[in-house]
């Protein structure tokens, strides 16, 4: 190599010499940096460790001092602090939950803003009353058309029932009140007497039984009173005619 080439070389390399000390430089700061880091991780880690072991200090500590913990087994209190970290999971779910539901009803309440008085309104009387699709396409035709139209809610089950049951209360007092006519009836028929208790039973009987068959009752009620009737004239015609044969006989 001859002096000009040397000289050539050693003003490239004297050149480039800055150039080739920067790549250097950039890798010791990034050592430098991840150095840095590495100390901090293992600083926070020291930390958390030092509070989670200071937390079960004050937490054995407490323990220690309830009254129960003498009493208790080591598998016992194993278990109660199971337990008392699924109670601290359940709350952290619980409050998670409650965070999502705040968001979810807030999203709704701003999506509810954007409704009109009258769908409101709407929305109000169809919580209240049932609506079918029937009714539904039936105000929408009505709206296109705009023609006047009203809604008229049709009696369901429970009111029939309560009509049926109306209905009937008053057929009974009305065959209730039949049958004391009647019986008064039969007692002036009678002869102003009681109607016997036998009598009054069997009425009461046939009434419970059927109420339709109150007419055939009444028949029978007549028939019997016309029976007794007769039995009373003719033992007072036998009283009669034995009082006659006393007298003739003394």
């Amino acid at each position: 190599m001859g002096l000009d080439e040397a000289l050539r070389f050693i003003r490239v390399a004297a050149a480039a010499a800055p150039f080739a000390a920067e790549p250097q430089k950039e890798q010791q700061q990034q050592q430098q940096q991840q150095q840095k880091q590495q100390q901090q991780q293992r600083h926070r880690i020291k930390q958390q460790r030092q509070q989670q072991q200071q937390q079960q200090q004050q937490q054995q500590k407490q323990q220690k001092q309830q009254p129960w913990y003498n009493q208790v087994s080591l598998s016992r209190r194993y278990g109660l602090q199971e337990i008392e970290m699924q109670e601290k999971r359940q709350q952290q779910k619980s409050s998670a939950d409650a965070a999502a539901a705040d968001s979810s009803s807030s999203s709704s309440s701003s999506s509810s803003s954007n409704i009109s008085p009258s769908e409101a309104w709407l929305l109000q009387r169809m919580q209240r009353f049932r609506v079918t699709n029937k009714m539904i396409e039936t105000l929408e035709a009505a709206y296109k058309e705009r023609r006047p139209c009203k809604l008229c809610i049709e009696p369901g089950k429970p009111a029939a029932a309560a009509a049926a049951a109306a209905a009937a209360a008053a057929l009974a007092a009305a065959a209730a009140a039949a049958l004391a006519a009647a019986a008064a009836a039969l007692a002036a028929a009678a002869g102003g007497g009681a109607i016997p208790d036998a009598l009054a039973a069997a009425l009461r009987a046939a009434f419970a039984a059927d109420a339709t068959a109150l007419p055939a009752a009444l028949a029978a009620a007549a028939a019997a009173a016309s029976l007794a009737a007769a039995l009373a004239a003719a033992a007072a015609a036998l009283v009669s005619v034995y009082l006659l044969l006393l007298l003739l006989l003394f």
